[in-house]
């Protein structure tokens, strides 16, 4: 997804190009279309099959169904990525010339996502713990990957007591 963004610089071409798939597309015809294609509609297909399955005797044997799935760690990684897509854009058409500001701004970011990232991380151990999980491994996701460990962990169903 990160690529994707980064390459962002479409031109008069791109509405002929589906990049990679034309013979004559290059990076450079990445657009919009491309960007709607590649990263919102595989997980909207994959929420759609997710919910479309039955439950199967795996689950009631692994799972502890009791257990009501908590929707606010989801949605919160899916608040962040908006507003990690807001900044990115914002910033991006900022005033080049007030480079002071520029670098202030650039610093309070810094800031905010280390505290942020500290918050989350302690935020899916605590999660990953409720869900009789390895904590280790979902904290080392969540640090460096937080928005995304949270929509995960968000959908995981909680493991019966071994």
């Amino acid at each position: 997804m990160a690529v994707l963004l980064l390459n962002w610089e479409s031109n008069y071409s791109a509405s002929e190009n589906f990049w990679p798939f034309s013979g004559n597309s290059e990076l450079e015809d990445y657009d919009f279309t491309e960007f709607i294609i590649y990263i919102f509609f595989p997980p909207i297909i994959l929420v759609i099959l997710n919910l479309l399955k039955g439950p199967k005797e795996i689950l009631q044997s692994k799972y502890d169904l009791t257990y009501e799935r908590d929707s606010g760690p989801t949605i919160f990684g899916v608040a962040l990525i908006v507003i990690s897509l807001l900044f990115y854009v914002a910033l991006k058409n900022y005033d080049e010339y007030d480079t002071e500001k520029v670098k202030e701004i650039n610093m309070f970011l810094s800031i905010s996502s280390m505290i942020l990232r500290i918050a989350v991380t302690i935020w899916v151990a605590n999660i990953a713990t409720n869900l009789n999980r390895n904590s280790t491994g979902w904290s080392l996701l969540a640090f460096f990957l937080p928005s995304i460990t949270l929509i995960a962990i968000g959908q995981k169903r909680k493991l019966k007591n071994p």
